[in-house]
């Protein structure tokens, strides 16, 4: 729209100045994804924060993005927020929306899609995310940027992605016009020196633009105002990245300095990452998971400074403890190892081990904090055992894993026999000793006596001898009382009758 003032003095002069002014477009269709990932349609649930639990348990144990509730999502505007997939994910995926106070959806097990799709929650459906259609674009040239007064300069305007016929409407900052029509070029004879904008208005069935142009008249052009060009390499980024700040400017006069600075939104004291020199960027590592602003200022040699704000969001990356142990079940007398890992946070990790019985309190250190990744633990008793791994990052941040550990009995059990329980007088006996359990090597001890006697006949004592043979000398009943011992000292007997006739 073009506005236009004009004042009247006390002798009855008057002079007009008018000003144009250019429609600002509101965002139409949805966000856009770099990659995979989803948009959330906030428009039902106004929730304040929104929140995505992104996990995958095909394979028999949960990978996620995240603990619960997840990772934050952007605020795109709109209502819209949106999350991309972290390149960990390749098959399908389940997926919870929620506000990390209480509110969810689905309830119950997440939305399911594949983890290379890019999809849209808009009421309680996960559907395609639909492609951006293309707005109306418009651009005006003029057939010479610098004439004199009284000359005629030809206006014509450029439309591409419209939609349908688009009609176009002319206004000069002296206050000419051209009503609108299918016409794309306006013809306009300036009568006074100076520098004038010249606006078209673009309309389409969907959209409504303008865009501008500047001429100036005379032989002494005014000169060109500073323009600040200046841009950032990503407007959203993972704690731990970078973001580049680069410098740009056109008009004023040459050569331009330029300064850098950042701050977090929330926070009103700016660091100076770069003061006013030639240097046209910057590399930027914010420290925490929040908004930044970014200040590019630019300076020409008059002196003159034009700034340039942008809005950078800095996404969490926090430590996940991945580790494992390599068994949950072991029989006492084997051992299992503890395996540390983990992603996220900053790199290098350390890790530390420790173990307790499940029902006591104090903990055993295996290994104090170091770069050695796992660690060999073997029980001592046949009972659950809480193992608990703990890795920290280069910046302090310390998570803990717990993990369980059940170490069943291996009790020395006697196996031994006779070859015969049933003999006649003189008939030899072998005595088989064996045992399974406990800790090899085994040693044997053969006893016997008859049933009616308290006094024990040694065959054998403790030796690894297996096999030991020995006579019955009377009718009588008699009782055989094999002995194994193992490496602890643990020791099984075996009581077994003996019928000699």
């Amino acid at each position: 729209m073009t506005l236009s003032i004009t004042a009247t003095a006390a002798d009855g002069t008057s002079k007009t100045k008018s000003y144009i002014y250019s429609k600002k477009m509101t965002r139409s269709g949805y966000p856009t994804l770099n990659k995979s990932g989803v948009v959330f349609d906030n428009s039902e649930y106004k929730w304040s924060k929104v929140y995505c639990y992104v996990y995958d348990e095909s394979s028999g144990k949960v990978i996620n993005n995240a603990d619960w509730p997840g990772e934050p999502m952007t605020d795109e505007g709109g209502d819209f927020w949106t999350y991309e997939f972290p390149s960990k994910f390749t098959g399908n995926v389940q997926v919870i929306f929620n506000n990390n106070s209480g509110d969810q959806y689905p309830k119950g097990a997440g939305l399911s899609m594949k983890a290379t799709d890019k999809k849209l929650f808009s009421g309680d459906t996960l559907g395609a995310l639909p492609e951006p259609s293309p707005t109306l674009s418009l651009t005006l040239s003029p057939s010479s940027k610098t004439v004199t007064a009284n000359t005629a300069v030809k206006f014509t305007a450029k439309a591409s992605n419209n939609s349908g016929t688009v009609k176009y409407a002319f206004t000069t900052s002296d206050g000419k016009s051209q009503a609108a029509s299918t016409s794309n070029t306006f013809t306009w004879t300036p009568t006074k020196n100076g520098t004038y904008i010249i606006a078209v208005n673009g309309v389409d069935s969907k959209s409504d633009i303008t865009a501008t142009a500047k001429i100036t008249v005379g032989t002494s052009p005014s000169p060109e105002v500073l323009e600040n060009n200046s841009t950032v390499s990503a407007t959203s980024i993972t704690l731990g990245q970078s973001v580049t700040a680069k410098a740009a400017a056109a008009g004023g006069k040459t050569p331009y300095k330029y300064a850098f600075l950042y701050k977090q939104s929330a926070k009103s004291a700016w660091t100076t990452a770069k003061d006013f020199s030639t240097t046209s960027s910057v590399s930027i590592t914010p420290k925490n998971a929040v908004k930044y602003d970014i200040c590019i200022k630019v300076k020409d040699a008059d002196g003159t400074i034009e700034k340039k704000y942008f809005t950078v969001n800095v996404k969490a990356n926090p430590l996940n403890n991945n580790s494992t142990v390599s068994a949950t079940s072991i029989t006492l007398g084997q051992s299992f190892t503890a395996k540390g890992a983990a992603s996220g946070g900053k790199t290098p990790y350390t890790y530390a081990f420790l173990y307790k019985q499940s029902s006591k309190s104090a903990w055993t250190t295996a290994k104090d904090f170091s770069t050695t990744s796992s660690v060999s633990i073997t029980p001592k008793n046949a009972v659950k055992y809480d193992v608990c791994i703990k890795v920290k990052d280069a910046s302090g941040t310390i998570e803990k894993k717990y993990l369980t550990v059940t170490v069943k009995s291996n009790a020395l059990t006697n196996t031994s026999t006779l070859s015969k329980t049933t003999v006649t007088q003189g008939d030899k006996v072998i005595a088989r000793c064996s045992a399974t359990g406990g800790k090899a090597p085994y040693t044997y001890a053969v006893y016997v006596k008859k049933t009616t006697d308290s006094t024990w006949t040694t065959k054998q004592s403790f030796k690894e001898n297996a096999t030991v043979t020995f006579t019955t000398m009377k009718v009588a009943q008699y009782q055989v009382c094999i002995k194994v011992k193992d490496a602890n000292g643990t020791v099984v007997k075996k009581y077994i009758d003996l019928k000699s006739v």
